[in-house]
């Protein structure tokens, strides 16, 4: 027992010595997590055996420091979760000049889902596409309430069911008894301003009060006044957490019904394709 002592003192020396005799100037990093769900957990590399070794694990949201000396090798680790693709990539410190260096994982900023707008005589839905860019550092837990709503496929076949021209478009009741029923009450926290305003094309989740938010969306139309896109967000549940990606889907969304009959809908909100 005792040799197996002095055998596991001499690994963990060498390893401290291996890590120490990198380049000698020392940096000080810090990693924010951006992911709204899983802990996401760093590791050092070893130089000559590739070994890992944990430094430290990051909740949703929040940062780890780490001190090292350039040129050392890091990985960062965290699974799937049906919304976000799993994270597993190594990075090596380089010297900031004595400065602190600053690492967001996931480094992948935006997710595009796309869905297909049809009014109730369209022979084919898929053919006037609405793209949608979701931002998870904008809203997080927004952000991943919308992207839960999209795999859960609560927003096949709802409406657009309120259209104020220069104001908003709103969308959010479930087609179906079911889907209305599993998500009735199931609200989640307000997220703290992320210094994002509103523009046309801005979605955020409509509300009631504190944690209110649940199912219910609404998107900034075009010609929406100064003093209006100035008013979004003072009400605490009103945080964008993504916008239209462009023009065409601006004024997908816009287009007003013909008669309640006619309403156009949401057909799928299924394709999730994580931008490059």
């Amino acid at each position: 027992m005792f040799r197996v002592a002095i055998l596991a003192f001499a690994v963990a020396l060498s390893a401290l010595s291996t890590f120490a005799a990198a380049e000698d100037v020392a940096v000080n990093f810090t990693i924010t997590s951006d992911h709204p769900t899983q802990l996401i957990t760093v590791s050092w590399v070893a130089p000559r055996t590739n070994e890992l070794h944990v430094t430290g694990t990051i909740p949703p949201g929040e940062r780890l420091q780490q001190n090292t000396f350039a040129g050392h090798e890091f990985q960062i680790v965290a699974p799937a979760d049906g919304r976000f693709p799993a994270i597993n990539k190594r990075f090596v410190v380089r010297s900031a000049g004595g400065r602190t260096v600053h690492l967001t994982v996931p480094d992948r900023s935006r997710i595009r889902v796309e869905c297909y707008r049809r009014g109730a005589h369209d022979s084919n839905p898929a053919a006037r596409p609405i793209r949608i860019d979701v931002h998870p550092k904008w809203s997080p837990l927004g952000a991943a309430r919308f992207l839960d709503l999209v795999q859960t496929s609560f927003f096949d076949g709802v409406a657009l069911s309120r259209s104020v021209r220069g104001f908003l478009t709103q969308f959010g009741i479930a087609s179906t008894e079911e889907q209305r029923e599993r998500w009735r009450n199931k609200t989640i926290k307000d997220d703290p301003p992320a210094g994002i305003g509103f523009r046309a094309g801005t979605l955020s989740f409509a509300g009631s009060g504190v944690d209110s938010r649940s199912h219910e969306v609404f998107v900034v139309m075009p010609e929406c006044g100064a003093g209006q896109l100035e008013a979004f967000g003072t009400n605490v549940w009103e945080t964008p957490f993504g916008e239209l990606a462009d023009q065409d889907s601006l004024r997908e969304a816009r287009t007003p019904a013909a008669s309640p009959r006619a309403l156009p809908r949401v057909a799928s909100l299924l394709h999730l394709a994580p931008c490059r």
